[in-house]
């Protein structure tokens, strides 16, 4: 005859109702959360080398973006002022702003026209072919 097993008392409540909103599933844990403070600022370039046209993206309202080349996404997420994102522009692109109004855009430090009002969402096709459409005259 073997010896009884000790009981064991949780000193935690029963898992009842809905969870802890600081309860995380798994993997969302070693994400690090973007805040406005530790990305503030930042410019991050993606895909550029030299003689490529540059299209700077800086934000100035927070802003959801999304940027896309053919089938690809280069870019999907929410932006925060004062951070800026520059892309190379060295074949077609998909730009989608949730809030067109709250960004400023060049390409080569050239400024493009207001893509939108604040709020509008906006969908544009740039290209190394028509971004002079979009650019502001020159003063």
């Amino acid at each position: 005859m073997s010896p009884p097993m000790p009981s064991v008392q949780s000193s935690s409540p029963p898992l009842t109702g809905p969870p802890a909103p600081d309860l995380k599933v798994l993997g969302e844990l070693a994400k690090k959360p973007e805040t406005p403070a530790s990305v503030a600022g930042a410019d991050s370039v993606s895909g550029l080398n030299a003689g490529d046209l540059a299209l700077k993206i800086s934000v100035i309202q927070e802003t959801w973006m999304s940027l896309e080349s053919g089938q690809s996404t280069i870019y999907s997420g929410l932006l925060y002022p004062g951070q800026s994102k520059t892309f190379a522009l060295n074949k077609p692109l998909k730009l989608t702003l949730g809030n067109a109004g709250g960004v400023r855009c060049l390409v080569n430090d050239k400024p493009l026209l207001p893509l939108g009002k604040p709020g509008e969402v906006r969908v544009l096709m740039i290209s190394p072919e028509n971004y002079q459409q979009f650019l502001a005259p020159a003063e």
